[in-house]
This record gives C-alpha cells, sequence and structure tokens, in this order.
C-alpha cells in the first residue's frame, strides 16, 4: 500500500511503516555473506552463522533461487526478479547490469549487499509506480521457491509411458 511516501508491505511479523526498517539485504560471495541494513550497518558472516542470519531476518537478495539450494530463508525482495518485472525483454539481469541501469553504480563484490540495498529502495520505488509490485511479490518470487523445491526434489517421470511413447515414434518414422 502507499501512503504518501511511505511503502508498507506485509512480511509477516515486521510492523516497520516501511519494509526496508527491518529487512536485511544480503550478498554471498566467496563462502561469505555480506549484509547491510537501511541504517548503514555492513556486517560479514561466515561458516554457519550465514544459516542464522538468513533464517532469522527479512531478506533481500539477488537470485533467491539460487540462495534456496543451499539455504531456507523468507526472501521479500529479490532485484534480479524484480529487473524482469521491470524491464522483461532485458537480455540480462545479473548485478553489474542491474547497478548500472537502476542506481548508476559499478557494481563490486565486497558492497554487493549496499549495492542491492540500493537497487531494492529504486526499484520498490518503481515497481510501486508501476503497480507492478503484486507481480514481483505474488507471482515471480513464490515461484521461485517452487521451481527451487523442484530443483531440490525432483519429479517423476513415467518411464513406461516415454519408453512406449518411443515404439510408436519409431514405428511411425519406419512406416514413412
Amino acid at each position: 500500500a502507499v501512503e504518501g511516501s511511505q511503502v508498507s508491505l506485509d512480511i509477516g511479523e515486521c510492523s516497520c511503516a516501511n519494509v526496508c526498517d527491518c529487512a536485511l539485504a544480503v550478498y554471498l560471495y566467496e563462502d561469505k555473506l555480506y549484509t547491510y541494513n537501511k541504517q548503514g550497518e555492513s556486517k560479514v558472516y561466515e561458516g554457519d552463522e550465514i544459516a542464522s542470519v538468513l533464517k532469522n531476518n527479512k531478506i533481500i537478495c539477488h537470485d533467491v533461487k539460487s540462495l534456496l539450494k543451499d539455504y531456507d530463508f523468507e526472501c521479500i525482495f529479490d532485484v534480479m526478479l524484480a529487473g524482469y518485472v521491470l524491464s522483461p525483454s532485458d537480455n540480462s539481469y545479473e548485478l553489474d547490469r542491474l547497478a548500472i541501469s537502476y542506481v548508476n553504480t559499478v557494481f563490486d563484490d565486497y558492497n554487493g549487499a549496499k549495492i542491492i540495498f540500493s537497487l531494492y529502495e529504486e526499484m520498490l520505488k518503481r515497481l510501486t509506480e508501476d503497480k507492478t509490485l503484486n507481480i514481483l511479490n505474488e507471482i515471480e518470487i513464490p515461484l521461485a521457491y517452487v521451481l527451487s523445491s523442484m530443483e531440490k526434489e525432483g519429479f517423476r517421470v513415467d518411464t513406461s509411458g516415454i519408453n512406449e511413447y518411443s515404439e510408436y515414434l519409431t514405428s511411425v518414422a519406419e512406416a514413412c
């Protein structure tokens, strides 16, 4: 909901008028988790701390689906998916391109979380203005969770059905 310049999102227990007051931007690089928040606090976590930080915070990230391969957490904003919603015809949603396009910044791995937070603020504003924030929150982010789960768990394949269809195609090809 937009109220003046405040943006309010339902993100569970967080009751902030502006979600970025309690959210944590994260960037995983060289087995370290770089974080940044609205208060300008940057921290670096390693090892077992990474899973705990992700699990116990509302997360702003780039490419939630890839992070879900190794961690369980709640993503409230994904700048890669936001880039797709804002400009679906682009051919790349990599951080370096998004940083130049949306916040006129050259991406630096050691400031990745800070840049992700800047992207979040700018993209949230644009998604709200375009009235497309619901596409990100209700379609794209939930879909990333489903796809990640499918990649982890796999899915059943009817091998006998595939074999039967293969035999059918072979017979059709031979008849021609």
